[in-house]
């Protein structure tokens, strides 16, 4: 037992004559034309599975078989020969083999076996001899190809040599007339050649028939390639009106983007026409409402743009009188706000004039600031805060100068109260009716947002001025 290694070629058989097993199975053995040797005659079993052996190698390992007529058991799968067609027929031709790759091939197996591989015979006779017989008229045919052309340069040779003796005849014919021996000479040739045509009449026709074959096997050939050149045009055709289709296209959208950048005003006009098209084709389209449906549309759709015009109106008008509060509160702020800072200006002049024209500063420096004093004479001077305090500047008299003019002071307190309460006015609400015929104003409480709940109504309902009005709240 020598399986299972990378063995290609098996050596020293020729010394083992009673040999009876020959286990080679994977390994990389290739042929087995080295068992056909008379001291292996006693070999029974040889199991030669997963090799090498190619199909190429089935008439040799046949040809093995039939020499160990004492074999029994042959095992060749895993090899390329054991899908060959003919393996089993070709293997069986040996009476003593029982066993092929595991299986039985005596009794009913081995008749229909045998009957098979003669059929199998048969029909691989009946192969051979077809390929031996288109061999054979593929050679007549190149022959008889062969003869035509030989024949047709004949006939080439033999024309062309009686246009050259008619040429020379008509160039020569006035010495026909006086030379009798030419024309002697003449006749005798054309006698000739009309014999020479007699013995071709056979080739002439095959030559002949061979031309009509040629010429209908060329003429279906070209019908059959104009076909195809005809197919192939109308694809290309197709494939180039699909292109031009698209490169269309594209060209078209990058002209679009080029004006819209470069020229927008004609883009807004195409894109204006492109509209109104739209719009007039959605009209045509649109089926028409009867009289009765339309009035009432119409209704509806005036009652709407009324509201919208009587909201947008109150809207304008809330939003100008805002802004006109808001300049008058900014006005007056700004007036209060410098009157204050003139007038802490003039008081800090008449402070300043004061303690530089008093004798009774003794803590001013030089420069008339003040100077700061000891803890002493600040508790003392706090403690008598209803006389005159040198320490204080003017003392009591500072404060009355706010008593003897509070013109800004009151001013500014009287401003700041006018704008609270001017903020703090009603809304005004409108109420119109469809027609645009009785306008109904009301105002109210300030319109407050009621809690727990998403939108903002008023707290105070309109005036019953008229019933069949339709109210428009603006905020």
């Amino acid at each position: 037992m020598i399986y299972g290694n990378n063995i290609e070629y098996l050596e020293g058989l020729d010394s083992m004559n009673n040999l009876k097993e020959l286990l080679i199975h994977r390994n990389r053995i290739r042929s087995l034309n080295y068992l056909a040797m008379p001291n292996l005659q006693s070999l029974v079993k040889i199991n030669a599975s997963y090799n090498q052996l190619a199909q190429s190698e089935l008439d040799n390992i046949a040809h093995v078989t039939l020499h160990l007529y004492n074999l029994k058991q042959l095992d060749l799968y895993g090899n390329d020969v054991f899908s060959s067609p003919a393996y089993k027929y070709r293997i069986t031709e040996n009476s003593s083999l029982e066993k092929l790759d595991g299986l039985d091939v005596k009794g009913v197996v081995k008749d229909r076996l045998d009957r098979l591989r003669k059929d199998w015979q048969v029909n691989y006779l009946i192969e051979e001899t077809s390929e031996e017989a288109k061999k054979w008229i593929e050679a007549e045919r190149e022959l008889k190809g062969a003869a035509l052309n030989i024949l047709a340069k004949k006939q080439e040779r033999i024309t062309q040599e009686f246009e050259s003796y008619k040429k020379t005849v008509d160039e020569q014919a006035f010495h026909f007339l006086f030379h009798f021996s030419d024309v002697l000479n003449f006749i005798t040739y054309i006698s000739d050649l009309k014999q020479q045509r007699n013995q071709g009449v056979s080739d002439k026709i095959t030559f002949e028939s061979l031309n009509n074959w040629r010429h209908n096997i060329t003429y279906q050939e070209n019908q059959r390639l104009d076909m195809l050149e005809d197919s192939l045009r109308q694809l290309e055709d197709k494939r180039k009106e699909e292109m031009e289709e698209v490169v269309t296209t594209t060209h078209f959208l990058d002209k679009l983007h080029e004006v819209s950048m470069q020229k927008p005003d004609i883009w807004n006009y195409m894109k204006n026409e492109e509209y109104k098209n739209s719009k007039l084709d959605q009209n045509r389209n649109t089926p028409k409402l009867p009289n009765q449906k339309l009035l009432s549309f119409q209704a509806n759709n005036r009652g709407v743009d009324n509201m919208l015009k009587s909201g947008i109106r109150a809207t304008g008008n809330r939003f100008k009188n805002d802004v006109q509060e808001e300049n008058i509160v900014n006005k007056d702020d700004f007036t209060d706000q410098a009157n204050r800072e003139l007038q802490l200006k003039e008081n800090f002049e008449k402070n300043s004039q004061y303690f530089s024209q008093s004798k009774r500063g003794k803590n001013m420096n030089q420069s008339g600031n003040l100077q700061p004093m000891s803890p002493q004479k600040y508790e003392n001077d706090i403690g008598n805060p209803n006389n005159i305090s040198y320490n204080r500047g003017q003392g009591n008299s500072f404060l009355e100068q706010f008593k003897s003019d509070p013109a800004p002071l009151n001013a500014s307190i009287n401003n700041k109260n006018q704008s609270i309460r001017q903020k703090q006015m009603p809304i005004p609400i409108e109420f119109q009716d469809p027609d645009n015929q009785t306008i109904a104003k009301a105002s109210g409480n300030p319109v407050r947002q009621q809690p727990g709940q998403s939108g903002i109504r008023a707290s105070q309902q309109p005036p019953q001025a008229n019933k069949d009005a339709k109210s428009c709240l603006i905020f």
